[in-house]
């Protein structure tokens, strides 16, 4: 009986840690940032500079972004997703998904987002279609709670962002990140 009792109880309190972690509040952590991926290093858009600072669910980034040229047509972007079983076990990791989003200045140049205190940092202030020039974001923040809701919790997440020509899948930019869903 007595061992029956501590079953139940220790039963009780992995289930119960468990449940307890999923109904924690959850926000996205960038570790690793990088504002050119290897081979484009010759875009017509690169990020240079990149500071990321995490706290309280907020992550402060501090960047130079470099227009080599006008940009006449609009953009979508293409992300590459790969999941690991951790961020110590980078050889785990498995090619999990492509994304295309469509109509990107759309999103960017959007109300109310969670990058949308991002793009309004940036000096002088982000234009879609992009334009020619030097811009700087200093200490922007981006809420990383926003996007709680997607299913990926427990993995390690690598994305590699691309930024196409709507029409001619032209490759304008190509960046590099790295994350995880973690407990606020």
């Amino acid at each position: 009986m007595a061992l029956a009792k501590l079953m139940s109880f220790c039963f009780f309190v992995m289930v119960g840690a468990d449940m307890l972690d999923i109904l924690r509040p959850k926000t996205i952590r960038i570790y690793k940032f990088e504002g050119v991926c290897r081979g484009y290093e010759n875009a017509p858009i690169v990020l240079k500079n990149i500071h990321l600072k995490y706290s309280n669910k907020i992550h402060l980034i501090s960047l130079v972004s470099v227009a080599r040229e006008n940009l006449q047509e609009g953009l979508k972007l293409k992300l590459d997703l790969k999941r690991c079983q951790s961020r110590e076990s980078l050889d785990s990791c498995e090619k999990y998904q492509t994304v295309v989003i469509n109509h990107l200045c759309d999103l960017i140049n959007g109300e109310n987002k969670p990058w949308s205190p991002l793009v309004k940092m940036s000096d002088p202030p982000m234009h879609c279609p992009i334009r020619k020039g030097v811009s700087y974001v200093r200490n922007g923040t981006f809420d990383g709670s926003a996007f709680s809701h997607l299913p990926v919790s427990g993995w390690y997440w690598i994305a590699t962002a691309y930024g196409l020509g709507e029409k001619t899948n032209r490759v304008l930019f190509c960046v590099k990140f790295e994350g995880q869903l973690v407990s606020s």
